[in-house]
């Protein structure tokens, strides 16, 4: 490990974290504010809604769902057969 590599690593451990936690905090209680105000202006329509759809929603939120791990598997295979090749002609 070189010097600078570890100076680095003990200039971040050394900051304080107050301004990073307030700073999270912060943003959080905004979210969460946001969110349960929507909840509490459109939570009826959005019940209303989920309780007439819900078959429908949940099949959507399935295939997608689906798709997108069969996406995620097809682009992992794809990058490792890229990175054996890349391994075989080094």
């Amino acid at each position: 490990m070189d010097g600078r590599r570890e100076r680095d690593t003990t200039t971040a451990v050394s900051h304080c974290a107050c301004p990073f936690s307030g700073a999270l905090a912060l943003g959080r209680g905004i979210r969460y504010s946001l969110v349960a105000g929507f909840g509490s202006l459109y939570g009826d329509q959005i019940e209303a809604f989920f309780s007439r759809y819900y078959k429908l929603a949940l099949l959507i939120l399935i295939g997608l769902a689906s798709v997108g791990g069969i996406l995620t598997l097809l682009r992992y295979l794809h990058l490792r057969r890229n990175r054996e090749r890349d391994a075989e002609a080094v």
